[in-house]
């Protein structure tokens, strides 16, 4: 029996989509695996247990940090399902924003996409700078 690769559920506010999916897009071009929402829950569905198996079934959760994220009622209820079956969080930063002490706590690497400067070491073949460290740790 095949199984899927593992994936990185995907947890963004919605206000910040349009900001979201092209990044997600450019993960996905440089082969790192993700759950997203647009195409992970389909009419019918009950979004609350396909949410929990996404998060329960994933190799960690990429956090688009934003105000709006940090502030959302879903992304919370997200993350503490991530807690619950401890999966590893990587905060990827939309915008300035602090990333609370709890989540620092929880990851091991906090991507800051605000800057564009090449981290140290990271392919040039990279879908783009902010996002090395993602195809580095997560790529095929």
């Amino acid at each position: 029996m095949a199984t899927d690769p593992p994936r990185l559920f995907v947890s963004y506010a919605s206000s910040d989509r349009e900001r979201v999916l092209p990044i997600v897009d450019r993960l996905a071009a440089a082969e790192v695996k993700t759950w997203v929402d647009r195409v992970g829950i389909h009419g019918g569905a009950n979004y609350a247990q396909v949410i929990n198996d996404a998060i329960k079934g994933s190799a960690g959760i990429l956090l688009f940090a934003s105000p709006a994220s940090l502030a959302s009622r879903n992304v919370k209820q997200e993350i503490a399902l991530g807690w619950r079956y401890q999966k590893p969080y990587l905060p990827l930063v939309l915008n300035p924003v602090e990333i609370p002490d709890e989540l620092v706590l929880r990851s091991s690497k906090v991507v800051d996409k605000t800057t564009t400067e090449l981290p140290k070491g990271a392919r040039e073949s990279s879908p783009e700078p902010g996002l090395c460290p993602l195809v580095e740790l997560f790529g095929s």
